[in-house]
């Protein structure tokens, strides 16, 4: 349990007749703060002393309390914002959006019965707030309360039916009620288009495991990413500036670029690059953000500015790949290239199993002419891509690499054995005769399509 300092005599002075009485908490309150304020970020400290001061001058004043809680948990001092926040509500129980964070911050502590009962008097007081339906869902799923987390999410449709973390939130409930062809109905209808979240695939594949359509599984699995820890919340998000230590400024900007897109979180980016103006991710995702809102030059500038003093980062160096590449045009093309493909190699070499960075070079090598760079990068993006058994996008790497390098034997065998793997024997048999025919006799290809015939005679 975190020790607070600071103690204060609460009197409130009623109305009428000059009578004075204690708060409804007690007679005297504690102003809570770390009992190792001396040692925190001096950004966070500077921030809770100054709470902790107007709450000292103004001990009746609910407002001041309010703040002083945002900002403790704000910074993740969580137990100590719930001590805060208690004694805000007890001056003006209609601060329903303290409320609410309130009810976060305790189910952060594991104080779910709590939380769930701060949460259901928010909702009873403002129905109209979505997002709070939709986290009332999850965390009645989280626990098992099925019947429960349907009516919520059900709520949080009603309020807005294309919330994309509303529409998974009631096909997982749904699947978890043993209703998987109910679940692919809500979901289905969103799954069209070149803007759908990676996670909305995940919970498809989930459907499809379970409805038994394998081929359908294997394509969401192949653009299926985790779900987000956190959704859009914007009586959450009006806290985030007062984040000021390095960790939860990062965060917080990082969520925002996450959920509300680049040009929202544009100014949240700005702010955390000056605390932290040397993190690789952190001038990345400020320069995605710049180039995403049509100013190039800012973000070259930005990755410009730490380049000689950071070992970087996978994400420093895609984004530094893709913001040349944006800039090849005119008579220096092909150096705008040249730094993009370079960028690109330097991230792979940091992530060397990830193979969108394989393709994105590729991309670039062949606008360089560099084909057998090119076709080789293909190769490599189709062995990862089969490794982890995502049949299609192997194929669509190794064809590829053979439209680049017609009769490339490896990416053409390699091309079969994929095929064969996906069930697609017709297109296996296809492609080994064309192997044969660009090299005849060949070996491996010769002994595939053997054992294929022989498999699909009578």
């Amino acid at each position: 349990m975190m020790r607070w300092v600071i103690t204060l005599a609460l009197v409130v002075t009623l109305a009428g007749g000059g009578c004075k009485r204690p708060t409804p908490s007690a007679a005297t309150a504690t102003i809570p703060l770390p009992a190792d304020l001396a040692s925190v970020d001096p950004l966070i400290g500077d921030l809770l002393r100054r709470t902790a001061a107007a709450v000292r001058a103004a001990p009746t004043d609910a407002a001041t309390w309010a703040r002083h809680a945002s900002a403790l948990l704000a910074n993740a001092y969580y137990e100590a914002s719930v001590s805060a926040s208690e004694v805000a509500l007890s001056l003006d129980p209609d601060l329903q959006h303290l409320r609410y964070r309130q009810a976060v911050t305790r189910w952060r502590l594991e104080q779910a019965d709590d939380a769930l009962a701060d949460l259901q008097i928010v909702l009873d007081a403002q129905a109209n707030y979505g997002p709070g339906w939709l986290r009332l869902a999850r965390w009645r799923l989280e626990r098992g309360e099925l019947e429960e987390a349907r009516i919520a999410v059900d709520r949080a449709i009603e309020r807005n039916p294309r919330h994309a973390g509303a529409v998974v939130t009631r096909a997982q409930v749904l699947l978890q009620l043993g209703d998987a062809q109910g679940a692919l109905d809500v979901i289905e209808p969103h799954l069209a288009g070149d803007q759908v979240p990676p996670w909305m695939h995940h919970v498809a594949a989930q459907v499809y495991r379970r409805l038994g359509r394998a081929a359908d599984m294997e394509e969401s699995l192949a653009l299926a990413g985790p779900l987000p820890e956190r959704w859009p919340d914007p009586w959450l998000n009006e806290i985030a500036l007062l984040a000021t230590g390095k960790r939860m400024i990062a965060r917080n900007a990082m969520d925002m670029l996450r959920l509300r897109g680049p040009a929202v979180a544009l100014p949240m980016l700005r702010r955390a690059v000056e605390a932290d103006s040397e993190n690789p991710d952190l001038v990345a995702a400020l320069a995605f953000a710049l180039h995403s809102t049509g100013d190039v030059p800012a973000a070259l500038s930005e990755m410009a500015r730490i380049e000689g003093g950071t070992t970087g980062s996978v994400n420093y160096f895609k984004q530094y790949a893709m913001l040349c590449a944006a800039s090849a045009r005119g008579e220096d093309r092909d150096a705008w290239l040249a730094r993009s493909l370079g960028y690109a190699q330097r991230a792979i070499e940091r992530a060397p199993d990830d193979p969108a960075l394989q393709e994105s070079a590729a991309t670039v090598a062949l606008l360089l002419d560099r084909a057998g760079q090119a076709a080789a990068l293909y190769k490599r993006a189709g062995a990862l891509h089969a490794a982890a058994r995502r049949w299609a996008a192997a194929m669509d790497a190794f064809s590829h690499a053979i439209r680049i390098q017609p009769g490339d034997e490896d990416a053409m065998l390699d091309l079969a054995g994929v095929q064969v793997s996906a069930g697609e024997e017709d297109q296996a048999r296809a492609t080994l005769r064309e192997l044969l025919d660009v090299h005849p006799g060949h070996e491996a290809a010769t002994v595939l399509l053997d054992e294929l015939t022989s498999v699909s005679e009578p």
